[in-house]
This record gives C-alpha cells, structure tokens and sequence, in this order.
C-alpha cells in the first residue's frame, strides 16, 4: 500500500499539480503498489507537462516522483567559440556554421576551441580585367 507520494525536483511547477496528475494514474496514497504501473505513470506526467524533460517514478509504500523541469536556452548573442568542457579525444564532429578548428582522432584540452564562431568576409572575387 502507498503511504505517502513525494515529488522532488519541481522548482516552477506546482508539486501539487504533479500529485494530481499522478493520482489520475493511480499514483495516490492508499492505493495498492502492484496496482500502479510506473510506466503509465511516467508516460502521463511527461504527456501533460511539456516543461518537464525528465520524470522518473518509484512505487514503494513511500513512492516518489523525480521530475526535471526543462532549462530555457539562454538567449542567442551571436556568434560564438565552442570549446572543450574536458579532456577527451574527437570522436567525431560536425560544424553546421563556424569554422572547425580540429579533426577526428585529435587529443584536446579543457577550454581549447573546436568550433570558431569567427565570422570572417567573403574573400574578394578576381577582378576580370
């Protein structure tokens, strides 16, 4: 039997609109734990909430319910460096704009640049004279 639902994670969203919907799916306290599908449940939560990304469901007579709130992109200020957050090798990469400053298979730094976000002017075309 479930005893009592926690929810963890919610920073904008309601906790109690999460228990609510929860409980649509079974998730509530007195309920039977063989009774609730985690699945549904996760599946539900992520349905109706589209400002979640994450939502992870545990049913014990103590469940719980691990919600990640999606993060709003910070806004675009043009052009910019991607760099390396660690040490690593390339395993492949892919610059849709920017110019690539390494290849697969290279070694790089932490904070070394990979993509430059320069934007350098269209060389001059030849004068036809």
């Amino acid at each position: 039997m479930i005893w009592t639902v926690d929810v963890s994670g919610t920073r904008k969203l309601s906790t109690a609109r999460v228990k609510e919907l929860a409980a649509a799916e079974g998730l509530k306290q007195g309920n039977l734990c063989f009774r609730v599908s985690r699945d549904q449940v996760e599946n539900h939560l992520m349905r109706q909430l589209p400002e979640i990304s994450y939502v992870e469901v545990e049913v014990h007579p103590r469940a719980t319910v691990k919600v990640v709130e999606k993060k709003e992109p910070a806004p675009s200020q043009g052009p910019c460096h991607i760099v390396a957050k660690k040490e690593g090798v390339i395993d492949s990469i892919l610059a849709l704009e920017g110019q690539t400053m390494v290849k697969e298979g290279d070694l790089v730094r932490k904070g070394q640049v990979l993509i430059s976000g320069a934007i350098y002017p269209p060389p001059p075309e030849p004068d036809p004279a």
